[in-house]
């Protein structure tokens, strides 16, 4: 597996040197998008819910996430000693903790938040400015694949590392 990803790291690597350049960030979010099932499947989402287990350490519990479009987006997590709520309505980013106890978000839990929502609803697809938030950093191997690593940092938001599969445009 190793050795095909590292063939896989090398052909990508020595291709971009070739041709003198890697795609464009804009090339790769469009691949990224056809590879979601394209910008109109992308664009006609309007909501989801999801729930998971979640294992953080000896901690075990569940996460629920849900989000409608265009600005509403809220995440429930309960691991029985802690449990969190975060939400945004509009321009409203809250946060209920443990005691019950709802709260305006500041500061990095804010920007952390922001860019949380940017990335579950595909905003940085569909958002030319949103879009804009991206810079190329390189090329890298990362989970035993070649992968195009970008700075995400919306407007707001806090700064995230992507790593985009140079074979399937996928988030490795």
């Amino acid at each position: 597996m190793k050795k095909t990803a590292l063939i896989t790291f090398m052909i990508v690597f020595i291709s971009g040197l070739a041709l003198g350049q890697s795609p464009s960030v804009d090339q790769i979010l469009d691949r990224h998008a056809e590879a979601l099932g394209g910008m109109d499947a992308i664009r006609d989402f309007k909501s989801f819910h999801y729930q998971a287990k979640i294992q953080l350490g000896n901690l075990a519990g569940s996460a629920e996430t849900w989000l409608e479009k265009p600005e509403k987006f809220k995440v429930k997590i309960d691991l029985a000693i802690m449990k969190m709520e975060q939400g945004m309505y509009e321009d409203r980013i809250w946060m209920k903790d443990q005691t019950g106890t709802i709260r305006d978000m500041a500061g990095i839990e804010k920007q952390q938040f922001i860019t949380e929502f940017q990335l579950g609803s595909y905003n940085y697809l569909l958002d030319p400015e949103i879009r804009q938030s991206f810079t190329f950093v390189g090329v890298e191997e990362f989970n035993d694949k070649g992968c195009y690593v970008m700075d995400f940092q919306p407007p707001g938001g806090d700064k995230f590392t992507i790593f985009f599969d140079t074979l399937n445009y996928l988030s490795a």
